[in-house]
């Protein structure tokens, strides 16, 4: 074991089944070395569809399963490796899952990545049945610990879930041609609810990864994330998302959607310390830089409705390319340089997967202004969001396929 305390807290209870290989050591690793070659063969699927070179031989709205596939496809695979890593953290007793355990999760994710070929007619259901059931087994793992905590520390996050989860189930419903709310539209709604998570998943990170830079550069400054910015954060988007639901033209949805911009903003302001100035330094950057997006986005969304641009669709994508893959690749690396048992030091390959996402954000919301230039802009945005994943497999591999560089378990 290790001396580093808050190792030897995390590993306690690390189980005495013998683990194959180091891959299947922690719950992050396997997901993380699947999901960007996953990423890398969705998006240039769907990139081919969007641009007309792939054809669509499936039923059902192909825009919906492509909303689908990018938040609950990748979303819950990151779900999953987040509390699988978390939990046994933050809840000291928790039993992490290795191993062959380990494999039934990832194999369980997998057969609803394939499960989609079958997405036609009575095929929804079974789509519905085998997705549902990885989100249950998720819930169902972490909800003991969290949401029975009696101190409730984390359980909100368990309860956005729980709602995604919800969501979900309602969106095979209406993929299947039961009721008559539209499939996008709960997507919307799924959406405001993984800004949510991501908001609510920032705190935590912020707290660990902020601190572990001050520590590693000697400082005495301790970052705290002050609870009230990101609960207001939270409180100002589901407003958004509840009142876009209802009332998708309604001016007041304007207001609600450069307050929850607002809101976001407001959390930088964690980032000013008494003695320590982070905010350019790298790895707080890159988290400022993904509430900065994200309130761009909703500040985008209610500039559309107050001025009527139009431009709804492509302003969409500053959360869905932008929000949600610069969370995506901050958290990669965040715990996968942390929990290997590595100092979270700045590298040059980690500012080029930010780059990357900045300018496939960038790329695919300009298809609003420049609309004859779709099939361009959108092949860029497609390979630049690819390139972000596939860098950082690249780095990392070796990483998520090797023992700790600290010698201990998982």
């Amino acid at each position: 074991m290790s001396n580093h305390p808050s190792a030897a807290k995390h590993y306690a209870y690390y189980p005495d089944d013998a683990v194959a290989a180091p891959w299947m050591a922690y719950g992050f690793r396997p997901f993380f070395l699947i999901l960007p070659w996953y990423v890398a063969v969705m998006m240039l699927f769907w990139g081919g569809v969007f641009s007309g070179v792939v054809p669509w031989v499936f039923s059902g709205n192909f825009v919906a399963w492509h909303g689908y596939e990018l938040l609950y496809g990748i979303g819950m695979a990151g779900i999953a490796a987040f509390v699988l890593t978390g939990v046994p953290e933050l809840f000291p007793g928790v039993v992490p899952v290795v191993g062959r355990k380990l494999m039934i999760w990832v194999g369980l994710w997998l057969a609803g990545r394939v499960s989609l070929l079958f997405a036609f007619g009575a095929g929804v259901w079974l789509v519905g049945i085998i997705n549902l059931a990885f989100s249950v087994l998720v819930l169902g793992w972490a909800f003991k610990p969290v949401v029975l905590d009696p101190l409730q520390r984390h359980a909100s996050i368990a309860y956005t879930i729980v709602a995604l989860s919800a969501l979900q189930a309602w969106f095979f419903v209406a993929m299947a041609g039961v009721g008559s709310v539209a499939p996008l539209s709960i997507l919307k709604l799924s959406l405001g609810g993984f800004m949510v998570l991501i908001v609510l998943a920032l705190r935590r990170i912020n707290m660990e990864a902020i601190n572990e830079t001050l520590s590693h550069e000697k400082s005495d400054d301790v970052f705290v994330a002050k609870s009230y910015r990101y609960n207001l954060a939270v409180f100002c988007i589901t407003l958004f998302t509840v009142v876009e639901f209802f009332m998708p033209t309604h001016t007041v949805l304007g207001w609600l959607g450069l307050g929850a911009g607002a809101a976001l903003l407001g959390i930088i302001n964690d980032f000013r310390l008494e003695y320590t100035r982070i905010i350019f330094k790298p790895i707080p950057f890159y988290l400022a830089l993904t509430c900065a997006v994200t309130a761009l986005g909703y500040g985008a969304l209610g500039a559309d409705v107050m001025w009527g641009l139009g431009m709804a669709s492509s302003l969409r994508h500053v959360l869905t390319t932008g929000a949600f893959g610069l969370a995506f690749i901050v958290a990669l690396i965040v715990i996968t340089t942390i929990h290997t048992g590595r100092a979270l030091v700045p590298k040059a390959w980690m500012r080029g997967c930010m780059g990357l996402v900045v300018v496939s954000t960038l790329a695919r919301t300009a298809i609003a202004v420049y609309p004859h230039y779709f099939n361009t802009l959108n092949t860029l945005a497609v390979l630049a969001w690819v390139g972000a994943f596939l860098l950082y497999f690249a780095n990392t591999h070796r990483m998520l396929k090797s023992p700790r560089a600290d010698g201990i378990l998982g």
